[in-house]
């Protein structure tokens, strides 16, 4: 299940944020919390192509997969490691 916050999905269907959370409400379909942050809402991928389908809208494409890290961003623990080491010396 693919996390879409609430304005990427109003952006795939091509509709205003207060459009979205009305069919939302038709559909009795409720906003998600973030699997990671809580604080964020969104709709999952599957809601997303049921309201698509229902409102006649074309199918968005969506992200197969999140985009990869930098290679420099998945050394960095090993770079804050390091520097423990160099201050605790």
């Amino acid at each position: 299940m693919t996390f879409i916050s609430v304005a990427e999905a109003a952006t795939h269907l091509g509709i205003n944020v207060k459009t979205l959370h009305r069919w939302l409400a038709d559909a009795h379909l409720c906003l998600q919390s973030h699997p990671h942050d809580g604080r964020k809402k969104g709709i999952s991928d599957q809601q997303l192509l049921l309201l698509a389908s229902q409102h006649h809208r074309s199918t968005p494409s969506l992200p197969s997969e999140p985009p990869a890290l930098p290679d420099a961003l998945l050394t960095l623990p090993e770079q804050i490691t390091g520097l423990q080491t160099q201050i605790a010396a």
